[in-house]
C-alpha cells in the first residue's frame, strides 16, 4: 500500500466514517477481483479531460458495479432477441457482464477513443469467441446516435447530464416512432441527484417501473415504454405502460 493509498484511506474516514470506509474499501477490492477473475482492466476513475472529451456535459468515468448490474438485470425478463445497447460504455465492464445474458446483440457507444479501446480490448480478453461475435461498439456523440430499431434494453450509467442526455433520449424515442416495440431504459444516478430522473419524467413517453437504491452512493431506474400489439402497426405514437 502507497503513501497516496493510506492518505486516500485517512480522507474517507474523516469524511464517511469507519462503516462508510469499510464499506466502500471491500466493494473496492471486490471489484478488483472481478476484474482479475475476467482478465479486464476497468476498475479506474477517469475524469473527460483525461479521456480527451471535451463536453460540458460528460460526467467522469466510472465503470458499472458488478453487485448492483447483477441486482437489476435478474429484475429483467431477458429473451434471445432482445438487444441491448449501452450509451457511454467506457471501458466495456458492462458490455462484458451483459454479453453472459441471453441478448442476440449487446452494443456499446462511446464518445472517447481511448475509452473505446480498452473496451475492446477488455471485450477480446474476456469473453470467448462465439461470444465476442455478437458484442459491437462504435465511436460517436450519443447525443447524434442513430438508435438502432432492434434494440429493447438502453443501459445509462451516468456517463453525462444535460441536453446531452436529452438529446439522447429524443434519438431513442425516434427509433420507437420508426418501429413501435416495447423499450426498457436502465438509468443509474447518484443517490441524491434528481436531475436524470426528472428528464426522463418530463419527456412523458416513459414510466418508471422499478427502483433499485443502492445507498449511500447510488440508485437504479428501469423505464418501460410500450407500443400495445394493435397500435403497433397504426401511426407509431407511444403509450407508456408498465410490465
Amino acid at each position: 500500500m502507497n503513501l497516496q493509498t493510506c492518505k486516500n484511506i485517512v480522507r474517507m474516514l474523516r469524511t464517511h466514517g469507519l462503516r462508510r470506509t469499510l464499506r466502500s474499501l471491500v466493494q473496492r477490492a471486490s471489484e478488483r477481483y472481478h476484474d482479475w477473475r475476467l482478465g479486464i482492466d476497468t476498475s479506474h476513475v477517469i475524469q473527460p479531460a483525461e479521456a480527451g472529451v471535451g463536453c460540458a456535459d460528460a460526467n467522469e468515468y466510472v465503470p458499472t458495479d458488478y453487485c448492483s448490474f447483477r441486482r437489476v438485470m435478474s429484475d429483467l425478463d431477458i429473451h434471445d432477441d432482445d438487444v441491448f445497447l449501452d450509451l457511454g460504455s467506457g471501458m466495456g465492464r458492462a458490455l462484458v457482464m451483459a454479453a453472459w445474458y441471453p441478448f442476440r446483440r449487446v452494443l456499446g457507444v462511446e464518445y472517447s477513443p481511448g475509452l473505446n479501446r480498452a473496451a475492446e480490448a477488455n471485450i477480446r480478453r474476456a469473453l470467448p469467441a462465439a461470444r465476442r461475435t455478437a458484442v459491437s461498439t462504435a465511436v460517436a456523440d450519443a447525443s447524434r446516435y442513430d438508435v438502432p430499431d432492434d434494440v429493447t434494453v438502453v443501459y445509462f450509467f451516468n456517463s453525462f447530464r444535460g441536453e446531452t442526455f436529452a438529446s439522447a433520449l429524443c434519438k431513442i424515442r425516434e427509433s420507437l416512432d420508426r418501429t413501435p416495440r416495447r423499450l426498457r431504459l436502465i438509468c443509474n444516478v447518484p443517490f441524491l441527484s434528481t436531475n436524470i430522473e426528472e428528464r426522463v419524467r418530463a419527456c412523458g413517453w416513459m414510466k418508471k417501473v422499478v427502483e433499485f437504491p443502492f445507498p449511500p452512493t447510488t440508485r437504479y431506474f428501469i423505464y418501460e415504454s410500450r407500443v400495445p400489439p394493435s397500435s403497433a402497426s397504426g401511426d407509431g405514437q407511444l403509450v407508456s405502460g408498465s410490465s
